[in-house]
């Protein structure tokens, strides 16, 4: 019997990237911001400046070790082993492809050989595969998407792929469609995953 297939995002969903991009914004410009004042996914609404001023300073990052050393969300190791015992697990990510050998080997240490393929669009990067996430879904049978990026989340529920979008300050809207569902409001998100995708 065929596995169902589920896609999940990187960043904010299986890898704790935000508390680590703030820390390091901090240093370099000597702020005291956090992922609490970050209330817009386009960080150049946050940081103020270009959008393109914004993805050098990602890339910057991108270099240091403290990106290295991200860790798994809480929760994102164990119910990914739940999962990918009864799912096939995709991974789909914004993240550019020249950082795709660094987010494989991440991957690898904190989740071994749970997933059967890793898809780098490149939507915040300079070069972009030109195939967005719902595409990529699409294309390859998946109705299942874990996501944070509410325009991604809404576009995928909106083209029938089951979305569920972890909580976070930056996604918040007041209309979701109805193949949307917010998850992680007061709860750990990946208990709520579990509960249901049964």
């Amino acid at each position: 019997m065929k596995k169902r297939k589920i896609a999940i995002d990187v960043d904010d969903v299986l890898l704790d990237f935000s508390p680590s991009l703030w820390n390091y914004y901090n240093q370099i410009y000597g702020t005291s911001l956090g992922p609490d004042d970050c209330i817009y996914y386009d960080l150049e609404k946050v940081w103020g400046g270009t959008k393109e001023r914004a993805i050098e300073i990602v890339s910057d990052f991108y270099k240091t070790e403290q990106f290295r050393r991200i860790r798994p969300t809480e929760g994102a190791q164990q119910a990914v082993k739940v999962l990918s015992a009864r799912k096939e697990l995709r991974v789909v990510t914004s993240r550019p492809s020249f950082i795709e050998d660094i987010t494989r080997e991440a991957l690898r240490e904190h989740f071994g050989e749970a997933f059967t393929d890793v898809f780098f669009n490149g939507q915040y990067g300079t070069h972009s595969s030109g195939l967005d996430k719902s595409g990529y879904c699409l294309k390859n049978g998946i109705f299942v998407i874990l996501e944070d990026n509410v325009d991604i989340a809404e576009k995928c529920a909106r083209k029938g792929i089951r979305a569920f979008l972890f909580d976070k300050k930056w996604n918040q809207r007041d209309r979701l469609p109805l193949n949307l569902k917010r998850v992680g409001i007061g709860q750990n998100p990946w208990e709520e995953v579990l509960r249901q995708l049964k």
